[in-house]
């Protein structure tokens, strides 16, 4: 197996190493994308000699990043992060299409706050959309290592109001296309909290009926 990282970033300088070195450190392949950042990241990406590709005109969100890198990923299997967050562990290695795992939740000074458990999570798509329809909670974890031959004829999918990264609806397109699926019990990646949280929209009545009409 070989893991390609594909780090999306906008403005996040003062992130930006930790992450990157991360994942220098546990993967094979590093692709970086830069949302028209105005701070030090691009500069910070080439100390590091890695791949950069670089949108030079007003920032659209993460989702252009996280579809070029499937795009461009050349190893076996491959992992997203944004550049706030950062991997404490080597990731899973296994076959299957998609493994998850817990996931350190962690303050903007990188100190612990919590840790996300999924070991409840079904192991099956069916199972794990009809959770979803039960509880509203998103299908699969956020964050995972994905086999890339699976991924790479899906997308990640946006909301057209917010340009912002619709995982529930992400997550629900997956689910169609039935992967096959793992759970690892050490966490891997560590993800920070910001102040922001997201809240019940017009948009998640949208993916809830979206998901309701789904037949798998």
């Amino acid at each position: 197996m070989s893991l390609t990282a594909v780090v999306t970033s906008h403005n996040y300088a003062r992130y930006l190493r930790q992450c990157l070195e991360s994942a220098i450190h546990y993967c094979d392949e590093v692709l970086v994308f830069d949302d028209a950042s105005t701070d030090e990241s691009v500069a910070i990406v080439a100390e590091y000699n890695l791949t950069c590709v670089i949108r030079h005109d007003k920032s659209g969100g993460p989702v252009w990043g996280s579809n070029r890198g499937i795009e461009m990923a050349s190893c076996s299997h491959l992992v997203f992060l944004d550049a706030d967050n950062y991997l404490v562990g080597a990731p899973p290695q296994n076959d299957v299409d998609y493994t998850f795992a817990p996931i350190e939740i962690v303050d903007g000074n990188g100190s612990w706050l919590d840790r996300w458990e999924y070991g409840y999570w079904p192991l099956t798509a069916q199972a794990c959309l009809q959770r979803f329809r039960e509880t509203r909670q998103m299908p699969y974890p956020w964050g995972g290592v994905w086999r890339t031959e699976f991924i790479r004829d899906l997308r990640w999918i946006e909301w057209p109001r917010t340009q912002m990264a619709a995982d529930f609806r992400t997550a629900i397109d997956w689910c169609t296309h039935s992967p096959t699926l793992a759970y690892h019990p050490t966490s891997f990646l560590a993800f920070r909290q910001h102040d922001a949280s997201w809240s019940a929209s017009g948009e998640r009545e949208i993916m809830q009926a979206d998901a309701n009409a789904l037949v798998i």
